[in-house]
């Protein structure tokens, strides 16, 4: 007989997936209902936030235009995505600058895919600005989300096997500050959050990634010596050659999960008779 778990149940109830325009909430009520939903899951994996940091990315003098995407299960929002524009005027010209935030409660992270939702809110953009200079920008201050990152995306800044143009660290310097970092090195792109921030994990994860074969978390780990609240400012150029290769990239990803997943299948058959 099956046990019904909070894991299995995760599986069974059906997610639904809701988006939305932060300009589009109206009700203060619905508005600190989903701030509370978006606490109480990162609640699960950092310490030292608060609501009023989620809000004060939603309300961030600079933002143009935020978008959400919440993850239901059983009426329960058990996953989400924020997604900033920010506009920033760099000499005659103006760039865009997303960066996003997306947490998923830990029973629900094999079920819930959330990389591709910044991705696509990014791309329509492009669509509409096609020859606007368009990068998306994060401090990311775990091996795990680092990791996750540089699986989807083809270029990106700081890559382990080249330097980052200056053009570009004086960018992401620029950015940074204007956000709202604390810029620690701006020639290694490293950074740390304005509160202090730290990462809810067991000895043993933070043994597996210390021990990660990937170079991409070794380098991670090189930058910031792993240290709580310390992180790594990425960059990546949102050109139509990113793009392109970008889904290639996924694509490729897909078709090598699928093509395990199959071996599994095949090799348990196998040992089922």
């Amino acid at each position: 007989m099956l046990k019904l778990t909070s894991t299995n149940l995760a599986f069974l109830m059906k997610l639904k997936k809701r988006e939305f325009s932060f300009k589009e909430i109206k009700s203060q009520e619905r508005f600190n209902r989903i701030i509370s939903d978006i606490y109480n899951i990162v609640s699960q994996t950092f310490i030292g936030f608060n609501e009023m940091d989620i809000i004060g990315i939603v309300r961030h003098p600079l933002n143009k235009d935020v978008r959400a995407l919440l993850v239901e299960c059983n009426e329960q929002v058990v996953g989400f995505v924020i997604v900033q524009r920010i506009s920033l005027n760099l000499g005659s010209k103006t760039v865009s600058i997303f960066k996003s935030m997306a947490a998923v409660y830990p029973e629900y992270r094999r079920k819930v895919k959330l990389s591709n939702y910044a991705i696509e809110v990014v791309l329509k953009h492009k669509i509409c600005f096609p020859f606007r200079e368009i990068y998306c920008f994060g401090l990311f201050i775990h091996p795990s989300v680092y990791y996750t990152f540089q699986r989807v995306c083809y270029e990106f800044y700081p890559h382990y096997k080249k330097e980052t143009p200056e053009p570009y660290k004086q960018l992401v310097d620029h950015i940074a500050k204007k956000v709202g970092y604390v810029v620690l090195d701006a020639d290694k792109l490293i950074g740390k959050t304005s509160s202090f921030i730290k990462s809810i994990e067991s000895p043993e994860v933070r043994d597996y990634w210390y021990r990660h074969p990937s170079p991409h978390v070794e380098d991670f780990i090189e930058r910031t010596g792993y240290r709580d609240g310390i992180g790594v400012f990425v960059l990546v150029p949102f050109t139509w050659k990113n793009i392109i290769m970008t889904i290639l990239t996924e694509i490729r990803s897909n078709l090598v999960v699928k093509r395990r997943s199959a071996s599994k299948k095949i090799n348990t058959v196998t040992i089922n008779k």
